[in-house]
C-alpha cells in the first residue's frame, strides 16, 4: 500500500484519467447516436471556423463538449505518462493519439 502523498496523488490521477476516458467514450457514443458528429461542421479542430460554436444548438453543444473532453483526456494521459516517468513511451503515446484523432476525423468525414 502506498503511504506517501505523492503516491496517493498518482493513484488519484490514474483513476481520474480512467474516469475521463470512460466519459469521453460515453460522450462519443452520444455524439454518434444523436447525429451530432457534424454539429461543428467539417472544420476540425475548429467548430464551424471558430474556437467555439456561434450557435449553440443541441448538436453543436454535444459535438463541442465531446471535443473538449477529448482534449482534457489527452492532457491527462500525457500528464500521467510524465508523472509516472513513462518518458520512453511518451512519444509513442502522442503519435498513437495523433493517429487515432486523424483516423476518427477521416471516419467522421472532417
Amino acid at each position: 500500500m502506498i503511504q506517501n502523498k505523492q503516491g496517493k496523488g498518482l493513484i488519484r490521477l490514474g483513476w481520474l484519467t480512467v474516469l475521463v476516458v470512460y466519459i469521453v467514450n460515453l460522450s462519443g457514443f452520444v455524439d454518434t447516436l444523436t447525429g451530432s458528429v457534424t454539429g461543428c461542421g467539417k472544420s476540425w479542430p475548429l467548430c464551424n471556423g471558430s474556437i467555439a460554436p456561434w450557435t449553440w444548438d443541441i448538436h453543436a453543444w454535444i459535438e463541442f463538449t465531446h471535443r473538449a473532453l477529448v482534449f482534457s483526456m489527452t492532457v491527462m494521459v500525457i500528464a500521467l505518462a510524465r508523472v509516472t516517468n513513462i518518458t520512453a513511451s511518451l512519444g509513442t503515446i502522442c503519435f498513437n493519439k495523433g493517429v487515432y484523432v486523424t483516423d476518427q476525423s477521416a471516419l467522421e468525414g472532417d
